[in-house]
């Protein structure tokens, strides 16, 4: 080919960029990179598998395109606020970006040409450079004024192009991690035109597509202007996403351009991610399972009527110890009547239970409960201040004790300590016989709506807050439910302290389908007692906090061999105890559960299969139970997509009336349920990050207020003490390695 001689070559360009990038023009590119990427965030965008201890580089990619009727939107829009396509989608990525990762401050690397001069223009060579461009998303812009800062943005910084990035990233010196790219882990092209194939005397060419098979960055978008409209490519690791998110997010990006163009007047925090057709799916998946219970009954009237269908069966055990639901059911009644006496009645009368377990204490709990009051268990082991703060809350005019309190506490009105005997004795009176003083109390109908019991959480503050349960959250814990077997052959273990809310499920689980509950002894049981127990009592349906249930899959591991269903939780489930447990006992129905105390023990459930892989780390906290509803919404109260982290709000019948005597937090807590039109619908937002997978399951990623994370490949002297400095509301730190990443540890 006969081509003109170029004036310039590129060893020609690169002694004048070595020469003219240093002294003033040197500082004057450092001074304002390191001002504009002062402190540079790490986007924390939601991942399906636990990212590497390395950095990975296979790939794939989602396509998709902006129609030609978007793009003339776009177009209008761009003229109006006279800025160009690369800055309008730019803002519309970063925002995506963002939104899915839960932060206001989001980096974004974009790859350009760096062919300032017009003397370049012909060179061949590598002239292209990185530039870091960085969204500011405080203050709750609107489209508009996001656009606006995204152009001033990216106007500064291709007027400070000409430092290499390498240059960048030696200046600033960032914490470097293996698993991930420095300064930005998500990319940004836009080419106005798709490129061409040269038109070359002699020869024929064309462009060959192909498939994408790496990836450099966790997230790669690149736009091409084609036929009016925009071809896109997402391009992802596939060590870290599915496809299926990809996809997700490619739809929410067309979702947000257009609801963007639509309102650019909008907060950008209120724009929409979603299409109709998903937001419909997710409020459905939200929403609880339909099955039928007996929601306006009360705990009492259930209890009777399962006494009067199974007379003889054994209702509690402990040791030697027996009571028939007869019995049971008698006895109760007897107490009930002499607490009538007391002053105890239906106005939901509080009355305050110092008993250590036994068939006694499940005799003072259901006679209250016929009584009409609602009672407040105090635990022994608790610190007297806080015990004397509970009965001035309650304002409990009764206390029933099996023991004298410690010297420093005065209990208020009636210590009974003789009732203990005469309510466990068993009778041979019929039930339900009024002339022999069997009969319960006769108050009139009772609405499932009556307070049930009061149990106290310290919450984040330390302060002890009352959570008021009413009837029906507990009916609706134990009936009509498919999350756990409640039928008559089964028993469960009483195990938890009653001022702990798992006791509700230990205890009326049982009562109120005509199985048997066996009672464990009071205080802490080692190992051997309480195998003993389990397997000596026929134990099939048990109860374990995650510590505990992690103590006997590394102490006792045969612990689990004569036990049918294993419910767990109160915290993250170790996958390893699981693989472990699961692996020698593979018939085990083991079950992860979550649930505040606010929405009575369980919302979420998840039955764990053998055959669990656990891709993202940890064991999913599962799907709401029925009757229960499981939001995850963002700051704004919109749901978020499958995969992003939101807060979980939850709904039904599960939930507490709401903190005894603090209107205030009741209200903060317990709000108006946007999606549903039942007069008097409330959510309960627990303030817990989660996200919901592909198939429906909710994994939990920590609490909104106290997340903090240390990574790399140690943990330095003094890292530990300077965060709980700064966040002086943590009570507790764990430092786990994980299997998977053994050179990664978190706080």
């Amino acid at each position: 080919l006969n081509l003109p001689p170029l004036p310039l070559q590129f060893p020609d360009y690169a002694v004048w960029q070595r020469e003219w990038l240093q002294g003033d023009e040197l500082a004057r590119q450092l001074d304002y990179w390191k001002s504009r990427l002062a402190a540079p965030p790490t986007l924390e965008f939601p991942t399906d598998f636990p990212r590497p201890a390395r950095l990975g580089h296979e790939g794939a990619a989602v396509r998709f395109t902006i129609p030609p009727s978007l793009a003339a939107r776009l177009a209008t829009f761009n003229r109006a606020e006279r800025v160009t396509p690369f800055m309008t989608l730019l803002a519309v990525y970063q925002l995506l970006l963002a939104r899915y990762a839960g932060q206001d401050d989001v980096l974004v690397g974009t790859p350009i040409a760096n062919r300032k001069l017009e003397s370049f223009d012909a060179l061949i060579g590598f002239f292209a450079n990185t530039l870091v461009l960085r969204a500011d998303l405080s203050g709750a812009p609107d489209f508009r004024q996001l656009v606006g800062r995204v152009r001033n943005d990216a106007l500064d910084a291709f007027d400070h192009q000409e430092l290499p990035f390498e240059r960048l990233v030696e200046a600033l010196n960032p914490p470097r991690d293996l698993g991930r790219h420095p300064l930005f882990q998500a990319s940004y092209a836009l080419y106005p035109e798709a490129l061409r194939p040269p038109q070359l005397p002699g020869l024929s060419s064309e462009l060959l597509g192909g498939q994408v098979h790496s990836a450099h960055f966790d997230l790669e978008l690149t736009l091409i202007g084609r036929n009016g409209g925009w071809s896109a490519g997402l391009t992802y690791r596939t060590d870290l996403f599915l496809p299926a998110t990809i996809e997700r997010f490619a739809a929410s990006f067309l979702v947000l351009l257009d609801s963007a163009l639509t309102d650019p007047a909008r907060p950008v925090s209120r724009l929409t991610l979603l299409p109709p057709e998903e937001l419909s799916r997710l409020l459905h998946a939200s929403e609880p399972a339909a099955i039928p219970y007996p929601r306006d009954q009360n705990i009492p009237a259930l209890f009777t009527a399962q006494a009067l269908r199974t007379p003889d069966a054994v209702a509690l055990v402990q040791g030697s110890t027996r009571l028939t639901y007869a019995a049971l059911d008698a006895a109760s009644n007897r107490l009930a009547r002499r607490l009538r006496s007391l002053g105890v009645g239906p106005a939901e009368t509080p009355v305050a239970v110092y008993l250590d377990r036994s068939p006694a204490l499940v005799v003072a709990l259901l006679a209250i409960l016929k009584a009409g009051g609602a009672y407040v268990p105090l635990a022994k082991n608790h610190p007297a201040e806080r015990l004397r703060f509970m009965l001035a809350d309650t304002a409990a005019p009764l206390v029933l004790a099996d023991s004298p309190p410690p010297a420093d506490l005065v209990f208020p009105g009636v210590w009974l300590d003789d009732f203990a005997a005469e309510a466990a004795a068993p009778q041979p009176t019929g039930l339900g016989d009024g002339a022999d003083g069997a009969a319960a109390p006769d108050l009139g109908p009772q609405s499932a709506e009556r307070l049930a019991y009061v149990i106290y959480t310290s919450g984040s503050t330390g302060t002890p807050k009352g959570v008021a349960v009413e009837h029906r959250s507990v009916v609706r814990l134990v009936r009509g439910q498919a999350y756990a077997d409640f039928s008559p052959e089964d028993r469960f273990l009483l195990l938890a302290p009653t001022a702990f809310d798992a006791s509700t499920f230990e205890l009326w689980g049982p009562l109120l389908n005509g199985a048997r509950c066996v009672i464990a002894p009071e205080g802490r049981l080692d190992f051997d007692t309480l195998e003993t127990l389990v397997r000596d009592s026929g134990v099939t349906c048990l109860w374990l906090t995650a510590g505990l249930f992690n103590e006997i899959a590394d102490l006792r591991p045969s612990f689990f061999g004569a036990i049918r269903h294993v419910l767990t939780g109160g915290e993250a489930l170790s996958p390893a105890h699981v693989r472990r447990v699961l692996a020698r006992h593979p018939s085990l129905r083991l079950t992860n559960g979550y649930g505040p105390t606010e929405c009575t023990t369980f919302a979420l459930t998840h039955r764990i299969d053998p055959a669990d892989t656990f891709p993202a780390g940890s064991v999913p906290v599962g799907r709401p139970i029925a009757h229960t509803s499981a939001y995850l919404l963002d700051a704004c109260l919109a749901p978020v997509p499958d995969g992003v982290a939101g807060e979980l709000f939850l709904g039904g019948d599960g939930l507490a009336r709401g903190y005894l005597n603090q209107p205030a937090l009741t209200a903060e807590k317990f709000m108006p349920h946007p999606f549903s039109t039942a007069p008097g619908a409330r959510l309960y937002r627990t303030g817990d990050h989660c996200r919901r997978r592909a198939d429906g399951e909710i994994e939990f990623l920590g609490r909104l207020d106290q997340q903090v994370k240390i990574r790399g490949y140690r943990i330095e002297p003094g890292e530990i003490e300077a965060v709980l400095a700064s966040h002086p509301g943590i009570a507790r730190v764990v430092v786990l390695a994980r299997e998977d990443t053994p050179g990664e540890k978190r706080l």
